[in-house]
């Protein structure tokens, strides 16, 4: 539990753009491609509509290279974004460190209904609890810590 004193920060407050963006029909090779080439830590995936429907990191594609070596880089991006969660815009920074406590840490897609705001990253989330929340803060830092030495289950 958040302590009393904490502001009411929602994750609308704290998104970064979206940043650079992949078509869904697009191959996992293009989208590692982008991530080495520009240095991003991820890239936002879009559907048909140019409506965004996920993020994919660099995790994410280590992660099916291992368990599809041969196949990985003609697979369409698509398949990586469906399993990680999105964020309301509304959701406040309490519910993301509770989610991040028992999830992946990773940049998280926020919305408001159906509409892509921008993104929430990890590095913007241990800032505000490094200012408001410092135990949440240590929590987190022991779950990253924990879950660097695991493969995610995403």
């Amino acid at each position: 539990m958040a302590p009393r004193d904490t502001p009411a920060t929602q994750a609308r407050d704290l998104i970064q753009p979206l940043g650079s963006t992949l078509c869904e029909t697009r191959s996992l090779d293009s989208a590692d491609r982008l991530l080495r080439e520009v240095g991003l830590d991820y890239v936002v995936i879009t559907n048909l509509s140019d409506h965004a429907i996920g993020i994919i990191t660099e995790r994410d594609i280590a992660e099916l290279q291992l368990a599809r070596p041969e196949k990985w880089a003609s697979r369409r991006c698509a398949c990586a974004v469906h399993p990680h969660p999105t964020l309301q815009a509304d959701v406040t920074m309490a519910e993301v460190v509770e989610l991040f406590s028992h999830t992946e840490i990773r940049p998280l897609l926020v919305l408001e209904g159906r509409e892509a705001l921008g993104v929430l990253r990890p590095t913007e989330v241990f800032q505000w609890c490094a200012q408001y929340w410092p135990a949440a803060l240590d929590q987190l830092a022991r779950h990253a810590r924990h879950e660097n030495l695991q493969p995610s289950h995403g």
